[in-house]
């Protein structure tokens, strides 16, 4: 079986650079945006559910994906963050699962980083997201992570209008939170703590 995935792995990676080239293609062409995305929508669901892959390779060579379509003017931020943030499926979710929900946020906070806030990546958008899965309470400790160094990466943007969305923090949590906040300002990069 190991050999199997080996090569279907190597057959997604490969397609990967076919997707980059087509969407030089698609800007080249000057094609509507929204014809695009309506086609590249199953591409998108399977990107996604890459994310969640066990082979960093595979879910790295994902992320690549996503951020290059994200730059790709014929396809954009908004529909890769839409596709990022739609619901998990139901094989994706639960107590024992993190990588999934872990490698969302951070993919999030790497939009967020490139882009700013935008449409797109607002502070309504990220949070929802973020509490609607319940990550700052997550069982896995990753995901916890990836949900606060995702808020924090905002808040350095929007400073207290992250704040109603943080009335699900327990008091140590909104503790580590405020402390993480405070050592980004202060250009400590924030994140750590548990």
């Amino acid at each position: 079986p190991t050999v199997r995935l080996d090569k279907i792995a190597q057959v997604f990676l490969s397609t990967l650079g076919l997707l980059d080239a087509a969407c030089k293609e698609f800007e080249a062409a000057r094609l509507n945006t929204h014809m695009v995305n309506k086609q590249l929508e199953p591409t998108a669901t399977v990107l996604v559910l890459k994310l969640g892959e066990n082979q960093p390779r595979v879910r790295e060579a994902a992320i690549d994906s996503l951020l290059n379509l994200a730059h790709c003017e014929a396809v954009g931020l908004d529909f890769v963050v839409r596709s990022v943030t739609k619901k998990l499926p139901k094989k994706q979710t639960g107590n024992r699962i993190w990588r999934p929900l872990a490698t969302r946020l951070q993919l999030l906070k790497d939009l967020l980083l490139q882009f700013g806030v935008t449409g797109a990546t607002s502070t309504n958008t990220i949070m929802t997201f973020i509490n609607s899965n319940e990550a700052t309470s997550h069982t896995f400790q990753e995901v916890r992570d990836a949900a606060r160094e995702l808020t924090v990466a905002l808040h350095q943007i929007v400073g207290a209008d992250v704040e109603p969305y943080l009335e699900p923090l327990r008091l140590k949590q909104r503790e580590e939170y405020d402390q993480a906040f405070a050592e980004a300002a202060a250009g400590g990069g924030g994140g750590g703590g548990g």
